[in-house]
Order: C-alpha cells, then structure tokens, then sequence
C-alpha cells in the first residue's frame, strides 16, 4: 500500500516534485498514472508522509473557506499578492479590527474570484498558476472592461547576442568591475552605516557587520526596537530586542544572499548550478541574465549591466497558489571605497512593501565587536 499525504497524493510524489506543493489542484488521478506508468521511483518507507505534512491554511486561520488546501505558510505571501495586484490594503476586504470578521463585502467577493482563479489553472493549465489576480486587475480594484482607444506601448525585448557569453566571463566581469579580484582578496570585514528609508520618506538607523566567510549582521533601528538580522555562515536568524523571531525557507534565504552577495569573489561559489538565459533591458541598459534554482526549489535571476559589468537586480520567484512571490533588489549608485565598488542604494521590493537602503558610510577591514552597536545614527 502506497501512503498518501494530506492533499491526496502520494507522499513521494510530492518529495520527487516540490513544485506540486503548489499545484494543489492537479489531477489525483494524473499523479498516479505516472506512478503505474513507471515514470518516478516508489518510496514505501514509513517515513514518506511523516517527510511532507504540511499545515493548511483551513486548519491554522479562522474563517478560511477559499485556500483551504494551501499550505499555511503561503497565507502572507498570497495576501500581497492579492493586494499588489488590486493596488489596494488589506482593509480592503478585512475589518482591521479583527481580519476573520464577514462585515467587509469585498471579502466575499474577493473569495468567489479565487475560486475563480484556481478554477481556471485546474482545467486550462493543470495546476500551474499562469492565471493569477493581476492578470486582469493590472493594479486597479475593478478589472478593466473596456479596449482602450489608445494603442498600448509594448516593451521591446532586447536584441539577443549572436555569441551567447558563459557564465565565467559574466562572472569575471563583475569581480573586475567592483575592483578586482586581488583588491577584493584584501578585504576580510566590512563596516556600513546606512539608513533604510520608507515609501513615506520616514527612516531608519542601519548599522551592517560582514566579513568575507560570509558572518553577516544587519541591525535597525526604530525607536526603542532594535531588529537584528543575521547569518552565521550556516544559518539564518532574526531577532526583535532579542527575542528570536521564526523565518520561513525563502526569508532565511534572502538574508544569506545578502551575506554572501556583499563580497563579489564568493559569487561563484554561492551559484554553483548558474545558466545564462537571456539579454533584457533595466532603464533603457542592456543586462545580461544568470539564473539557477536554489536549494528551495525557487528560481533565482541575476542581471548584469552588459556595459559596466555591475549586478544591478536581483529576484528570487518562490511559488504560491495565486503565482510567484518575487522578492527584487537593485542595486544602484555603485561608488568606490578604498578601492573597492559598492552599491549605495539598494531598492527591496516584494509585492506590496518597498523600502530602501541608503549608505552613509563603508570602512574595511575593521576588527567586528561581539555584539554590532545598535546606536541611533540618524
């Protein structure tokens, strides 16, 4: 007897192809075709469901009646989705007083149009998420009805190359843009004073420690709170006045990109599984497009200035129900410190939040205090 998980299909199924985490409304019976066909390996270990039970968002949240049967832990990352695609907040549809409350009628609304959408991938793309909320919605509450008289300006895609380049010499290029590899060799830590600066103009004292084994600490400032985030060169964590805050796989991920992307030398080591895919435009420029899948099973993109050999964005595209979560860094403004290039402003975008990191200051090979300081350097 071959078990099953708790979406029906067979646990090993879901080990053999993460995606279908996702893909919530793929055919049960499809799946065991390929079982009886031979096409996957069979795992009738006990431990194969123990391996893939994962909390749904019908048993975590009250009043949950549309998502049921998404895993828990896409709850926050589909309600930005939907918000960013609506160009709405969430009291849009919630009472903030209580988000479970049924007094807001678009919260009905907003319900029957999800199993609108699921409804749709299942019968025209089995499963996969190609219809999401803002391929109607485009940013605005009410889908538009109406053609619009005035022709639509349409994004020319970048000539591509007729010699595709490898991944080396992309690579090679931006180690000798940001200074060399024998100028980053001399670099072991850096010390940055920044301020991160909100959507309304508000800000934030920053204060980050790196080194070059990949030690990484990041301390904001807000008021009286002090948010520490930080990897160790094994794992990520992230801290409130101390107190340990729980990180999902792809939130872990960001902060141990940001450890081992802040030294350009360690780029390849990261990467091992890079390809190039394409040539695109970012303002007019010419970037040319690494990506790998990391070890999340999300697909990663980096893009590289053709010209100037610089890393100017960064995406990470982790999987919902509702289509992907992007999470997008530019890096901008690259200036030189003891003769090294750094980015100075480094826009963070995810569907729905945008901030902004500003550097004051960069200083190398100072020796790292045991505990970062966390003074107010507005």
């Amino acid at each position: 007897m071959i078990a099953n998980n708790n979406w029906g299909y067979p646990c090993f199924l879901i080990q053999f192809f993460p995606k279908m985490r996702q893909m919530n409304y793929f055919p049960k019976k499809n799946a065991w075709i390929l079982i009886a066909a031979g096409l996957i390996p069979v795992d009738n270990s006990p431990t194969a469901c123990a391996q893939t039970t994962v909390e749904l968002a019908g048993s975590k949240f009250k009043n949950v009646t549309a998502l049921t049967e998404m895993p828990a832990d896409q709850m926050g990352k589909v309600m930005n989705i939907m918000s960013a695609s609506l160009g709405v907040d969430c009291q849009f549809c919630h009472d903030k007083t209580d988000f479970s409350k049924e007094n807001v009628a678009h919260k009905s609304v907003g319900r029957q149009m999800i199993e609108m959408t699921l409804e749709l991938n299942k019968r025209s793309f089995r499963g996969r998420s190609e219809v999401t909320c803002y391929t109607c919605h485009r940013g605005q509450p009410v889908p538009l009805a109406l053609v619009p008289f005035e022709p639509i300006s349409i994004a020319q895609d970048a000539d591509q190359p007729t010699t595709i380049p490898s991944v080396d010499e992309i690579i090679l290029k931006f180690i000798d843009a940001l200074g060399g590899q024998a100028k980053l060799n001399s670099i072991e830590t850096r010390h940055t004073i920044a301020r991160r600066i909100e959507p309304d103009g508000s800000s934030e004292a920053e204060e980050l420690w790196q080194t070059v084994g990949g030690i990484h600490n990041v301390v904001t400032i807000y008021g009286n709170v002090s948010i520490r985030e930080a990897f160790d060169g094994q794992a990520a964590s992230k801290t409130v006045n101390a107190d340990p805050i729980p990180l999902k796989a792809d939130e872990a991920l960001q902060i141990e990109r940001e450890a081992q992307l802040a030294f350009g030398q360690n780029f390849k080591l990261a990467f091992a599984n890079l390809t190039y895919q394409r040539t695109e435009q970012i303002a007019g420029r010419r970037v040319l497009v690494l990506s790998a899948v990391n070890s999340i099973k999300a697909k990663e993109r980096f893009y590289f200035d053709e010209s100037s050999g610089f890393l100017v964005r960064r995406t990470t595209s982790v999987p919902t129900v509702l289509g992907d979560f992007v999470y997008q860094v530019d890096y901008q403004q690259y200036q030189s410190f003891d003769g090294v290039q750094v980015p100075t402003k480094l826009h963070f975008i995810v569907p729905n939040i945008t901030w902004t990191r500003e550097i004051i200051s960069v200083s190398h090979n100072q020796p790292q205090p045991s505990t970062p300081n966390q003074s107010d350097r507005r």
